[in-house]
């Protein structure tokens, strides 16, 4: 008997081994490899945030920045700080409960030698970031038939995912409210958009494009469905909001990100403004202005939502380029609605050698833009300006910054990192000496930058005019 089951096993085994997907197995390879890595600064940030929410709810979290210091101030919408909130709540009991486990085991010391319960609670907290893009995936790949792997494995999901990043969710709900407009249900998509929006603004901007699909399509009537979904998703979110006393917080925090100080391989940089005034408004203007230009332009038939996706690819790039603020993490925005229509529309990803390099070169020099002054800061031990907080953090703290984000990985490369961080006279005299006295690499930065954005906007424009394979 005993025999026959281990028989009947090996079978099974066989049979297992030619249903495994080596894709699927790169994939998890990959997100068990970057889910463990954190950002330490801003989470220390969003811990502060549990504690205002917990001791004054949703007014306390918006008043956070008042008691805890500036730096823990809210400047997202609010379903991403609660987001983050109740899955740290979660995150932090059953990592309680592996941790008394794993004491009372006998395997005791090994566990809590590799950090068991840390990364427990790691990949708890990072579950809805990771649900949220298989769910992206998931949909592009039915919608389109292909294009789901681009979004798991697209260099800036993965930085998304490193980073905990609240884009994610914006995505998703993009892209279902994409959809629904698609099929012509504007009141729904309208609402979505709305609730898209409610993790960070900016999917916002593309309203004018849902106005303009509306009327292209059915007139005045299309167009008013879309502002009934809109006008009662945004008034029950402002009801709700001033109920709950936190209306005064979320106005605040919407304005701050059009006062905000330039930072990236951005122009505003180069020429030397500091405060933009009334250019803060170019983001919104040409954006809107784009949105708007490329919904009065009818999809081929049955290609809807992969001509939606593009139209609002090249929307979220003309804003990220026109933006004074560029972070690693918004290149994600334009990525996961451009990859599985180029996709789709190629026939085979291999045929867009222009977009792979282009967007390379988008994400490259905004990492290397964002990375090297970080590194800079710890090696020569100067203060580095953290434009989103509005304020000069030491030296010393963004050593720990690096470190302990480097350490998430596997707690020794902490240690190889603060080797690092303390520097050789080669990379302190030679490469970051030349980086803090010549302004070549500033310059550079933003010319590739500002050239492979405009060069990627015209590609996408043509890629929209094609028809698929």
């Amino acid at each position: 008997m005993k025999k026959i089951l281990q028989l009947h096993i090996l079978e099974e085994l066989r049979k297992l081994q030619y249903k495994i997907n080596p894709k699927l197995v790169v994939v998890v390879i990959t997100y068990a490899l970057i889910i463990p890595l954190i950002n330490s600064f801003d989470f220390e940030v969003f811990r502060k945030w549990i504690e205002a929410y917990l001791e004054g709810g949703l007014s306390g979290l918006y008043r956070a920045s008042k008691i805890y210091g500036w730096t823990s101030r809210v400047v997202y919408p609010p379903l991403s700080p609660l987001l983050f909130i109740y899955s740290y709540i979660v995150s932090d009991s059953i990592a309680d409960f592996i941790q008394e486990l794993a004491i009372s085991s006998s395997y005791a010391n090994l566990l809590l030698l590799l950090e068991i319960p840390r990364l427990v609670f790691i990949a708890v907290l990072k579950t809805p970031v990771v649900a949220a893009v298989v769910a992206y995936a998931y949909t592009v790949k039915k919608l389109l038939g292909r294009g789901d792997l681009l979004v798991l494995l697209g260099p800036p999901t993965l930085i998304v995912i490193a980073a905990y990043d609240f884009d994610v969710f914006m995505m998703l709900f993009l892209l279902l409210s994409l959809y629904l407009l698609a099929r012509s249900r504007y009141t729904a998509s309208g609402i979505l958009l709305v609730v898209s929006s409610l993790f960070k603004y900016v999917s916002i901007l593309l309203l004018p494009f849902y106005l303009v699909v509306g009327y292209r399509e059915g007139r005045w009537r299309s167009s008013t469905m879309v502002v009934v979904g809109v006008a009662s998703a945004s008034t029950i979110t402002l009801l709700l909001l001033y109920l709950t006393g936190a209306l005064e917080g979320f106005i605040e925090s919407t304005l701050y990100h059009i006062s905000r100080r330039p930072q990236g391989p951005v122009i505003y940089s180069l020429v030397g403004i500091d405060k933009l005034g009334v250019l803060s408004y170019i983001p919104l203007v040409s954006t809107a202005i784009v949105s708007a230009l490329v919904g009065f332009r009818a999809p081929p038939r049955g290609e809807k939502i992969a001509y939606y996706m593009l139209a609002c690819s090249l929307s979220l790039l003309v804003f990220i380029a026109t933006s004074p603020v560029v972070n690693p993490v918004y290149t994600y925005w334009y990525y996961v609605l451009l990859a599985p229509p180029a996709a789709y529309i190629l026939g085979d990803y291999r045929r867009a050698k222009k977009l792979v390099i282009l967007n390379m070169l988008v994400v490259g020099s905004v990492v290397v833009w964002y990375i090297v002054p970080i590194l800079y800061t710890a090696i020569l031990n100067v203060p580095y300006f953290w434009e989103e907080y509005g304020v000069y953090v030491p030296a010393s703290t963004i050593e720990n910054y690096i470190n302990s984000s480097i350490a998430g990985v596997y707690a020794p490369l902490g240690e190889i990192a603060e080797n690092i961080t303390k520097s050789s006279e080669f990379v302190e005299y030679v490469l970051l000496g030349f980086y803090s006295t010549s302004p070549l690499p500033e310059v550079l930065g933003v010319l590739v930058y500002t050239c492979s954005t405009v060069l990627l906007s015209m590609y996408i424009y043509r890629l929209a005019t094609k028809s698929p394979r």
